[in-house]
């Protein structure tokens, strides 16, 4: 228990502020391609965006866009 506090703690040193950090260099293709599909869910598996290879992140993009839009705290 002690050790899972402790990690928890670290973590919260190393990684507490990323929600101040902006779009890193490929964060805006992501967040251009889930504006898109809030009108058309197809183009999250569509072919022709950028990143196409990676569904699993586009789906993950697309949710939070849901909730947040583009404020780039969240999605860190």
């Amino acid at each position: 228990m002690a050790y899972a506090v402790a990690m928890a703690l670290c973590a919260g040193v190393v990684f507490g502020d990323l929600y101040y950090h902006d779009w890193a260099f490929d964060d805006e293709d992501y967040v251009d391609n889930a504006q898109v599909a809030q009108k058309d869910f197809s183009y999250v598996l569509s072919p022709d965006k950028a990143w196409a290879a990676r569904p699993v992140v586009h789906l993950y993009f697309w949710a939070v866009y849901q909730i947040f839009g583009d404020e780039p705290g969240y999605y860190h």
